[in-house]
């Protein structure tokens, strides 16, 4: 990221029906409605980059729109409201990530803590925000060329165990994988991504595994 080297970035995130009740949970054709149907989330972050070496950022998230058709007896999503907010740090172990060089590789370790400021500021939020601090550390792979780069991420998130209905959530192993093809030089890069978690409780079930491409 460089020395002294401040960043930022801004984007909006949609999800479709990120949360449905199912008349047999694991089976999506039994689906009968969408607690949360719509989600538009504003994600914000900066970082700030020392020693060519280490990353110190801070990010935070808000419901732009969180809409759905309920269901009596369950949660309601909680339309628009402020989400959380996480510090952290990244450091490269080894390995330098140089774009552009015939070939390269790098290992990083990225720890995150997440504040539940959803709840701090309205304790009535369900769907929006943790339920209290939670940590995520992430082991960081990638290398690369000239014409492709590959990226690799596995960690944890460490979390308080929540239960929504027949819903527990809890402690996860996350993963993301990423492909990159530089288009034009350094200026235009075309990705592919991957992410996904499951839970240490019931690693690999349907219900607690959710995978994006």
């Amino acid at each position: 990221f460089g020395h002294n080297r401040p960043g930022g970035t801004v984007y909006l995130d949609y999800a479709h029906n990120p949360l449905v009740y199912e008349g047999v949970a694991g089976s999506p054709n039994t689906q009968q409605e969408s607690i949360v149907r719509h989600q538009l989330t504003l994600h914000v972050g900066v970082a700030y980059g020392l020693f060519d070496r280490l990353i110190l950022f801070a990010g935070g998230s808000g419901n732009v729109v969180m809409a759905g058709e309920g269901r009596a007896g369950y949660v309601a999503p909680d339309g628009t409201r402020f989400g959380d907010l996480t510090l952290g740090g990244r450091i490269r172990l080894a390995g330098t990530p140089r774009l552009g060089e015939s070939s390269y590789g790098a290992l990083g370790l990225q720890v995150g803590v997440t504040l539940p400021m959803a709840r701090w500021i309205s304790s009535n939020s369900q769907l929006t925000g943790e339920g209290g601090v939670m940590a995520t550390p992430e082991l960081l792979a990638e290398v690369g060329g000239r014409h492709l780069r590959l990226t690799l991420n596995v960690g944890a998130r460490l979390r308080s165990t929540e239960r929504f209905n027949t819903l527990t959530v809890g402690h996860e192993l996350i993963w993301g994988l990423g492909l990159g093809v530089p288009l034009g030089g350094r200026a235009f890069e075309l990705d592919v991504e991957a992410y996904g978690a499951t839970a240490f409780s019931n690693l690999l079930s349907y219900q607690t595994s959710p995978v994006e491409a």
